[in-house]
């Protein structure tokens, strides 16, 4: 039976190893299969040469040197595998036939190597959502022995947030899915750097990050601007400086060679391309890029940062420009559709900000999920360069489903809130039009993408329309009537 161990770095063995392919009878031909004869006789010299090792005292002085050894987390089932490796070699020093044991033994140990991917922000709106739908296609392909364990290194801020539950968590590991949180901040550089160099180890291989961590909303931008500038884009410099700085640290287990270099998923904004005007569609590396919020500033800039280091250190870059994003219960209540939900299910007046003909790209949890996935494919197959790659896709319901006015996204959610809700008196009223001070020209009032290349290049597909049965949907899962 095999032994999984996830990290080891074999010693070399003191007993001889014969290779299963050797000629035998001087006849160039493979030994043929055990007989019972061949495997009680085994068993025999095995248990002869565990009586003599037990009796000379070699597994005391075993035990003790593993358990000084694994005091060091880091390498502890190194040194399980060196001993295991070390016991087996010297039994085939004493029997010819343990060799074969040997052999078998050692490939079953011989420890699988894990893919690691970090993922930012990964407890908030997209976030969760992403790592279930990673667990959702673990079980759709099955229990595969040649795939690799996957890590799944959950970096962000926890307050406040849902936290996954049990069998979740139980489900992740049944298909080889580790999560391991931690909490560092990506504004300290010090902090992120040995985080990451403590994944860059033997038996471990950083495949990527998926960055979505970032103050997303644009009255928080507005209202603290460095914040806003230190998370977005020196964020965003330090996962890229930090990812940099492992290139090359043999003293950490690796060194990263130009075809192992980690790939950079981005999650950016339609925020980026401003205000296109009526009828204007926005297309990548054909429409200008003018924000006219620091929200939409900050992620072109670190669009920008993506750029410098693609280019000096051979990165391969994926952006994602994604349009307004609903549907999730873990996102923040204070954007547009939690804000018109909940405040429809406590019976208050609804306030729309802007002009009601305001248009308002929409697009479900599910497909933005469904494009990082797809993000992460096609990033994983563009082959090393000098300058790297960096490429952007729109990701959006596209010119046929998001250019939705905002009086009719309120009419939307008051259906969807009376189709559940049916004691609601809010639903009935009419939307009083208003304005926030000092922000009412930050946003666009006309947007919309063109996702042709995203569907061309990554294959994506909108599957969600911003309509009465998807709102109903969130609306039953995330403020269900209260018995």
């Amino acid at each position: 039976m095999g032994i999984e161990i996830e990290t080891s770095s074999p010693l070399a063995s003191d007993g001889p190893v014969v290779p299963r392919s050797s000629p035998n009878n001087g006849e160039g031909k493979k030994r043929p299969g055990w007989s019972l004869s061949k495997a009680a006789l085994l068993l025999v010299c095995c248990a002869s040469a565990f009586m003599s090792l037990h009796q000379g005292g070699y597994f005391k002085a075993l035990e003790s040197k593993v358990a000084e050894k694994t005091s060091n987390q880091t390498h502890r089932s190194t040194y399980t595998y060196a001993a295991l490796s070390d016991s087996i070699a010297r039994l085939g020093a004493i029997s010819p036939f343990a060799t074969e044991a040997q052999e078998i033994a050692t490939a079953d140990l011989q420890p699988q190597e894990s893919d690691v991917i970090f993922i930012t922000g990964a407890m908030h709106n997209i976030g969760q959502n992403l790592m279930k739908v990673i667990l959702a296609k673990r079980q759709e392909e099955g229990k595969n022995r040649d795939a690799k364990p996957l890590k799944i290194v959950a970096v962000g801020n926890f307050k406040g947030r849902r936290r996954l539950n049990t069998a979740f968590l139980e489900a992740l590991e049944k298909h080889d899915v580790t999560i391991e949180s931690s909490r560092v901040d990506i504004t300290n550089y010090d902090a992120l750097e040995k985080l990451l160099a403590s994944y860059n180890t033997d038996g471990m291989k950083i495949q990527g990050v998926v960055h979505l961590a970032a103050v997303s909303r644009v009255q928080d931008c507005q209202s603290n601007l460095d914040r806003c500038r230190t998370v977005n884009v020196q964020g965003t410099e330090n996962i890229l400086k930090s990812l940099v700085s492992l290139q090359g640290q043999h003293r950490l287990g690796i060194s990263l060679e130009p075809k192992t270099k980690p790939w950079f998923l981005f999650a950016s904004s339609r925020e980026v391309y401003g205000e296109l005007g009526p009828g204007a569609v926005a297309t990548e590396n054909v429409t200008a890029l003018n924000p006219i919020n620091p929200y939409g500033e900050t992620k072109l800039q670190a669009e920008e940062v993506l750029q410098k280091w693609r280019q000096e250190h051979g990165l391969n870059v994926v952006v994602l420009r994604f349009t307004n994003v609903y549907g999730s219960c873990e996102d923040h209540l204070s954007r547009l559709v939690p804000t018109l939900v909940s405040n429809l299910v406590a019976g208050k007046e609804l306030q729309m900000f802007g002009s009601a003909t305001r248009t308002i790209s929409m697009l479900h949890v599910d497909d933005a999920v469904e494009a990082i996935m797809l993000g992460m494919n096609y990033a994983s197959t563009l082959g090393p360069s000098k300058e790297g790659h960096m490429e952007m896709f729109n990701v959006g319901g596209g010119p046929n489903h998001d250019a939705l006015p905002l009086s009719e996204i309120v009419k939307v959610c008051q259906t969807s809130v009376a189709a559940v809700h049916q004691n609601c008196q809010a639903c009935l009223k009419p939307a009083v039009v208003a304005n926030r001070e000092g922000t009412a020209s930050k946003e666009p009032d006309h947007f919309r993408s063109n996702v042709e290349l995203a569907r061309k290049v990554l294959g994506f597909q909108v599957k969600h329309t911003f309509d009465q049965q998807s709102v109903q949907d969130y609306v039953q899962r995330c403020h269900p009537p209260q018995n």
